[in-house]
């Protein structure tokens, strides 16, 4: 139902209620990014407003009255609200309590937590010893916020212990982006600028060690879904390329094997090696591994002319529509017109039937790009989607997604990333996305113009305006500088462009809509 509705001048951020059940809208009004004084809040209340009485309503804890003893307030700290027990913390953290230190051995890992989060309210540090017990408590949130908690107070005698936590296996992959985010910021460097203080704390870089990430990737004792995790983050990616390939080869899980299959994809110079092929090749034609690895290992491969089509076909003869929908991709790419014409009559004897998806692909290479209206596209999606090959369109030099989007840690930096799209946007929200972006702009993803003071034209989309220069964001995430620019200013079209899915058949945008759904 909808209860609001604005025209092009209508730019929600963010809501928040009272207890009267009145909601409250901070709204952007104009896509500009910086500063403009033209916000509004807006109130949407009820003709019969009155206080909310359910028991979903949060309450306001308050002292004014009550004992402030831990033991009475035991109840509050494991089973309240998210309010009361801020409240409790908050009052507990101010008074001498002999009682704190052993909740953080109660049998109750709520209590454990909450007298974590209380000692954070304090202004003396934890012993190591009881940090290092905490580092190998049995409860996962436990041990993430004791690692917040030696990561914010830069604990530095305690980055060792850090460190083992990893071998000894209490880093799920929940934790992970937690672990690495307390390693840096127990880095000394680190640590001696935060005390120096000659810029501000969130400007002051964090660093891993060397070859942190590294070693990570190639250590055999740590589990294999980890060492998929820090893939994303290992620096030079080119230096270590050998080193991926060998990994590629004796990988035994699917998030591994996708995770180094996006490493090699996002890394074009990695490819061109025929015996890099062949490691894709052997990955596609083993029927041990899924799916999505043997058809994401068949799009990985980047070649000039179809060098390796006679391997390649005989993956046609796969019941895996992903499957044969990336050989037929990889068939149109690369093969001439007699090498297609050939295996044309390959399939035809040996009574092959391609997946719908592939079929579109290689009628498609038949009888050339056929131009299609936007409602054509819009019904094009019928539910029939396969997100498996939607990844692999998403993917494609075609598609040109991953030139601008993230997801799982790979791709572009210049749009959102996409890794749980699917639980923010819904289906019809998602293709409008495509066929119509500049239907809908986030103002931190309004697109900027700069006028360099030769003439020439940019575009960007995030700009920062300096006394007699201006620095815009282009499209690899870097800043550009351009001193005493002639003009620059809002872009009234989404920077990413419009007609995307011309690259594609409809068969493939339905693919790539039920992917973009699936990642949630």
């Amino acid at each position: 139902e909808i209860l609001v509705q604005g025209d092009g001048t209508f730019h929600p951020v963010a809501l928040a209620a009272n207890s009267k059940g009145e909601v409250y809208i901070t709204d952007w009004v104009v896509r500009e990014y910086p500063n403009h004084g033209e916000g509004k809040v807006w109130r949407l209340r009820s003709q019969q407003s009155s206080t909310v009485e359910s028991e979903n309503t949060p309450l306001h804890y308050k002292f004014d009255s009550v004992d402030t003893t831990l033991e009475n307030n035991l109840e509050l700290l494991a089973t309240g609200d998210a309010f009361q027990k801020a409240s409790v913390r908050y009052h507990l953290s101010r008074v001498e309590e002999n009682g704190l230190e052993e909740l953080l051995h109660s049998s109750d890992p709520e209590l454990r937590l909450q007298a974590i989060l209380i000692y954070n309210l304090k202004s003396e540090n934890l012993a190591e010893i009881q940090l290092q017990s905490l580092l190998e408590d049995n409860d996962q949130q436990v041990r993430q916020a004791v690692m917040m908690y030696i990561g914010s107070r830069r604990l530095y005698g305690m980055l060792e212990s850090v460190v083992r936590s990893l071998q000894k296996g209490l880093i799920s992959a929940e934790l992970f982006e937690t672990y690495l985010a307390t390693i840096q910021n127990l880095q000394p460097d680190f640590i001696q600028g935060f005390q120096e203080k000659k810029v501000r704390s969130n400007q002051l870089e964090r660093k891993l060690p060397e070859r942190f990430i590294l070693d990570i990737i190639t250590n055999q004792h740590i589990s294999e879904s980890i060492r998929a995790l820090a893939l994303p983050y290992l620096n030079d990616i080119e230096q270590h390329g050998q080193q991926l390939i060998d990994l590629l080869s004796s990988a035994r899980t699917e998030s591994f094997q996708l995770s180094l299959l996006a490493a090699v994809h996002t890394n074009g110079h990695l490819l061109n090696k025929q015996k890099v092929k062949q490691v894709l090749i052997s990955l596609a034609s083993d029927q041990h591994n899924s799916d999505r690895v043997r058809s994401n290992a068949i799009a990985s491969i980047s070649e000039s002319s179809a060098e390796n089509l006679e391997q390649v076909k005989e993956l046609l003869n796969s019941k895996s529509a992903a499957l044969q929908y990336a050989v037929t991709k990889y068939i149109a790419q690369y093969a001439t017109e007699s090498e297609r014409n050939a295996v044309d009559k390959w399939m035809k004897s040996n009574n092959i039937r391609l997946s719908a998806s592939a079929e579109a692909v290689w009628n498609q290479m038949k009888a050339g790009t056929e131009e299609f209206q936007m409602n054509q596209w819009a019904g094009a999606v019928d539910g029939t989607g396969n997100p498996n090959i939607g990844e692999l369109v998403f993917k494609s030099n075609t598609s040109m997604c991953l030139t601008c989007h993230k997801v799982d840690g790979w791709g572009g930096t210049f749009g959102p990333a996409l890794t749980q799209v699917g639980s923010s946007k819904n289906q019809q929200q998602l293709i409008n996305a495509v066929l119509y972006p500049s239907l809908e702009m986030a103002p931190e993803w309004q697109g900027w113009y700069v006028i360099d003071k030769e003439g020439k034209r940019h575009t960007g989309r995030q700009i920062d305006v300096h006394m007699k220069r201006v620095e815009l964001m282009n499209i690899r995430g870097d800043f550009d500088n351009f001193p005493e620019p002639q003009s620059y200013g809002v872009l009234t079209e989404s920077v990413m462009p419009a007609g995307l899915q011309n690259n594609m058949t409809p068969e493939e945008f339905s693919d790539l809509v039920a992917y973009l759904v699936s990642l949630k």
